[in-house]
């Protein structure tokens, strides 16, 4: 009998033949990875204001996420094993490094509000012995709270958990907003955890009560009567160490098995999302010729508005790159005083020296620069790539997946990449002519300047043109299939039939194991 390894491999190379489930394949792909590097992924989820963010800080031993009494957590927070660093994910794909002191910035509800800033995730890296075995441990928004994306974030992510800690308190029964969200977590994670806080608040008489009603509940809701309370205190530190033990512990001799399980589950999820995928696509294939004809024309007015869009973009570049400009020659000038302050003696390998200087610190300035226009590019191409999977999801109902790239907002600076001509200080060191060599330091700097924004320019509508025509081609091939080429469409038609008799049977033995 296959292992889940195998058949995860199967369905990766079945999910890369086709370029309609480009998704699922990325999807595979990374299931593949979790399983190699048995990497294993716990989320603490559950109702707001359970004390999530709290158990998180206590089990690390230091106070990494901010508290509060109103709901805090707005985003996803990824705790990692490594040096302390604290990156923000954006939805566009930019990452940006900060402070620890700014990441209620981020994070809070209260600084935050309804994700204004397009946060996708939180990743915090610590040197916590709890993490140094592979171990992500991911805090995440409470649901049932006024915040409905709090919810929306809280339930995306229990797809990607492997092990879950489920969050439930003393201070309210388990009830209809928590038995929907555990249906929903269940079938995704191999192992379930669940911790039942604020226990410092009651008697042992109502705890009793409390376990025997939540232990009941939950053995219906999971299926199962190997049902593990944990009564705790996050706040007071009690009980957290069994807790914390026995997720070690589980870490060390069940990897394997959890990440098996949890495997199995998200791969028939991306299966059947694949499933649906090739469906769609088959219907676009089918669609009578005047209605194809129609969605065509409208994406051909959808690929005109993105790439005017990408015109503006350069245009708006063009206009800062102007003012920037104008803004390196005032620097450069105002460095004539440091020419006049030349020494008497050694003038000229003196001059020389300075000359040299200024033309550097411009070099780093053009650096600084660039590096914000090229980071503002990629930040457009992402958002053009989300706005063109939405136009095509609207109207041919396929899902039309682009990977958006990563984008490390740091504020470092790009110096290899600045091209610049050679600067002979020499030539005006001998009559000490200071204007004239602050003269040629601006030309030159400008000179370095229109190169370097217009590769850049240049560079970004190429690639939204590659993006447009690459869709347009796809279309345009649906488009000859149904007008040229009966044996092509029919041929094309069977390789999806058979892809999809593949992927059902690799579903049906996941779902038997």
């Amino acid at each position: 009998m296959s292992t889940i390894y195998e058949i995860a491999k199967e369905s990766m190379n079945l999910l890369g033949s086709s370029e309609i489930t480009a998704a699922e394949h990325a999807k595979a792909c990374e299931l593949i990875n979790k399983l190699e590097n048995q990497s294993i992924t716990v989320s603490v989820i559950g109702q707001f204001k359970r004390g999530k963010s709290t158990l998180v800080n206590t089990i690390l031993g230091e106070k990494l996420l901010p508290v509060g009494l109103i709901p805090v957590t707005s985003a996803v927070t990824i705790i990692k094993y490594g040096d302390k660093g604290v990156t923000v994910h954006f939805l566009n794909g930019v990452n940006k490094l900060i402070e620890f002191d700014e990441l209620p910035d981020y994070i809070s509800e209260e600084k935050n509000p309804n994700n204004v800033y397009g946060v996708s995730h939180v990743t915090i890296t610590t040197p916590s012995p709890f993490l140094a075995d592979g171990l992500s441990f991911v805090d995440t928004p409470g649901v049932g709270s006024i915040h409905k994306h709090n919810s929306t974030a809280a339930y995306a992510f229990v797809k990607e958990s492997d092990a879950v800690i489920f969050m439930l308190s003393v201070d309210s029964p388990i009830n209809e907003i928590e038995v929907e969200f555990l249906e929903n977590a269940k079938d995704y994670a191999g192992k379930f955890y669940f911790a039942v806080n604020k226990i410092d608040g009651i008697s042992d008489f109502e705890l009793k009560s409390y376990l025997s009603y939540c232990e009941a509940n939950i053995k219906k809701i999971m299926n199962t009567d190997n049902i593990t309370l944990y009564p705790m205190s996050a706040r007071e530190n009690i009980g957290l160490a069994e807790l914390k033990d026995k997720i070690v512990s589980d870490i060390k001799s069940e990897m394997s098995n959890i990440l098996d399980e949890s495997v199995r589950m998200k791969l028939i999820y991306t299966i059947k999302s694949s499933l649906t995928q090739l469906d769609l696509y088959w219907n676009a294939l089918t669609m009578p010729i005047g209605r194809l004809e129609n969605r065509l024309r409208i994406i051909h007015d959808c690929l005109e508005v993105i790439e005017k869009d990408a015109d503006e973009t350069v245009l708006h570049s063009g206009k800062s790159g102007k003012a920037f400009a104008h803004q390196l020659a005032g620097n450069i000038g105002s460095r004539k005083l440091d020419l006049e302050k030349v020494e008497e003696k050694e003038k000229k390998s003196r001059f020389e020296s300075v000359a040299t200087e200024i033309l550097e610190d411009s070099i780093d300035d053009i650096s600084a620069f660039m590096s914000n226009i090229t980071k503002h590019h990629e930040t457009k191409f992402n958002e053009l790539k989300m706005q063109l999977s939405g136009d095509v999801s609207e109207n041919f109902g396929m899902d039309y997946h682009y990977d958006l790239d990563e984008i490390n907002y740091d504020e470092s600076k790009c110096h290899d990449t600045i091209k610049f001509s050679e600067f002979d200080a020499s030539k005006y060191a001998e009559n000490f002519d200071i204007d004239g060599t602050l003269e040629e330091l601006k030309a030159i700097a400008n000179s370095a300047l229109i190169d370097n924004m217009n590769t850049t320019c240049n560079e970004f509508i190429l690639r939204v043109t590659s993006l447009t025509e690459d869709l347009s081609r796809t279309l345009k091939k649906i488009m000859l299939y149904k007008e040229d080429n009966a044996m092509t469409v029919w041929q094309y038609i069977n390789d999806i039939s058979k892809l999809v008799k593949h992927l059902r049977s690799n579903r049906d033995t996941l779902l038997k194991k």
